[in-house]
C-alpha cells in the first residue's frame, strides 16, 4: 500500500470514529437500528471541492512534471548515445558520458522524490480539510434519516450491502449543497480522489 492510500485509510478511520460514537449513543434502546455504509474516499473525491482540489494540484505541479519529463528525455538520449555509439567513443568519452548519465539519473530521482513528497503532503492537507467538513455532513444526514450506525466500507469487511443503505452519493450531494464551490472550478477535473501527478517514469539503468 503506497503512502497516499495509507493516509486515506487512516484518515477514513479517524473520520469514522466520531460518527460511530454518536450513532451508537443515539441508537441505544432502539428496537430496530438502521445502518448505513459510505465509501469515504469516493465521497471526498466526488465532491465539487474534491474535484477542485485535484484540478488545483494538477495545475500547481504541472511545471514540475514537465521538468521531470525533460530530464527523462535527456537521460534517454544519453543512454542511446552510449549504447549506439559505444564503439566510436574513446574510453575517456565513454567515461565522461557515463559520469554525466549517473549524475542526471541521481538528480532525476531526487527531484522525482521531492515532487512526490510535496504532492502527497498537499493532497493530504486537501483531503483532511474536506474530510473534517464531511464528518459534520454525515452526522447531520444520519440524524435526519434516523440512522443509528454509519459504517465506512473501507474500515470493516462489508460482505454485502444493499444499494438502499449506501449513502455515499447522498452525502456527496449534501456536502456540495452545504459547502458550494465555483462550478467552473469544480468541473475542471474528473471525479476522482486527488492522486499524484508528479511521479514521472523512472529512468532505465
Amino acid at each position: 500500500m503506497n503512502t497516499r492510500k495509507f493516509n486515506l485509510v487512516v484518515l477514513a478511520c479517524l473520520l469514522a470514529a466520531p460518527v460511530l460514537s454518536a450513532a451508537q449513543a443515539t441508537g441505544q434502546g432502539s428496537a430496530s437500528a438502521q445502518v448505513a455504509v459510505i465509501n469515504i474516499q469516493q465521497a471526498i473525491g466526488e465532491t465539487n471541492a474534491g474535484k477542485q482540489a485535484l484540478a488545483n494540484l494538477r495545475q500547481k505541479y504541472a511545471p514540475r512534471q514537465q521538468a521531470l519529463q525533460t530530464q527523462q528525455k535527456a537521460i534517454t538520449a544519453l543512454q542511446d548515445k552510449l549504447q549506439n555509439q559505444s564503439t566510436m567513443l574513446s574510453d575517456s568519452e565513454r567515461y565522461t558520458l557515463s559520469r554525466e548519465l549517473d549524475e542526471k539519473q541521481r538528480h532525476f530521482k531526487d527531484n522525482q522524490q521531492d515532487a512526490q513528497d510535496d504532492m502527497q503532503a498537499d493532497e493530504q492537507e486537501a483531503i483532511t480539510k474536506i474530510g473534517q467538513k464531511m464528518v459534520k455532513v454525515i452526522s447531520q444526514y444520519a440524524r435526519q434519516h434516523h440512522f443509528s450506525l454509519v459504517i465506512g466500507d473501507q474500515q470493516v469487511p462489508v460482505y454485502y450491502a444493499a444499494k438502499t443503505i449506501d449513502i455515499t452519493q447522498p452525502i456527496v450531494a449534501l456536502y456540495n449543497k452545504m459547502y458550494p464551490v465555483s462550478t467552473a472550478s469544480a468541473s475542471a477535473a474528473p471525479a476522482s480522489a486527488p492522486t499524484s501527478v508528479a511521479k514521472g517514469d523512472k529512468p532505465a539503468n
